[in-house]
């Protein structure tokens, strides 16, 4: 279906599952690669027409600390504005010298005039407390809540090698202003 290519701007290393769109297009992550080396967000767009193979676009190339959080290691969560919600094992606002961190973060399609995604990163974890590398994927609850766990932290602190079960994340859904909904009927999704 495709193939990605280490040192052209492409990702590599997809460790997780895809998402599709009711288009048949597919979403995933991959850790490294991209513009920055810290990992992607893509598209897989399936044959049409004459198009007999698969294309791929790169949504979000990650940057990494301290304002983007660095290699995805999980599947995506869509809800129904489009939006893509996922999870970094690295990078973030808080990310220490031991390096365990990763965010939670939410890439928008484009709106308007705008061709690009724009991601918000949504919580970055390594604060003193604070779980950090959250590996496990997002899930979503029907009000719009995100639930995670992280493979570190908690009460036991964030450098101390120690896998634990896991620190909850809760990230509370913000209202959704008219421009989103601009948004989603923009890209043909329906309430």
């Amino acid at each position: 279906m495709w193939n990605f290519s280490f040192g052209t701007g492409d990702g590599f290393a997809p460790y997780d599952g895809l998402i599709a769109d009711k288009s048949g297009n597919l979403y995933g992550t991959t850790y490294g690669g991209g513009a920055n080396g810290d990992g992607t967000v893509f598209e897989l767009n399936p044959p049409t027409g004459k198009r007999t193979r698969w294309r791929e676009r790169v949504l979000w190339s990650f940057v990494g600390s301290p304002d983007d959080g660095e290699n995805p290691y999980a599947a995506l969560v869509a809800e129904k504005w489009g939006n893509l919600y996922g999870t970094t094992v690295g990078g973030g606002a808080n990310c220490p010298s031991c390096g365990f961190c990763g965010t939670t973060f939410e890439l928008s399609p484009p709106f308007g005039k705008s061709a690009q995604w724009s991601e918000t990163v949504l919580w970055s974890f390594g604060a003193s407390g604070d779980g950090s590398s959250p590996s496990a994927g997002l899930l979503a609850d029907k009000w719009g809540n995100l639930y995670s766990t992280t493979a570190y932290g908690g009460a036991g602190g964030i450098c101390s090698g120690r896998l634990w079960l896991g620190h909850g994340l809760r990230a509370e859904s913000a209202s959704r202003p008219a421009k989103t909904m601009e948004r989603a009927r923009a890209v043909g999704l329906r309430r």
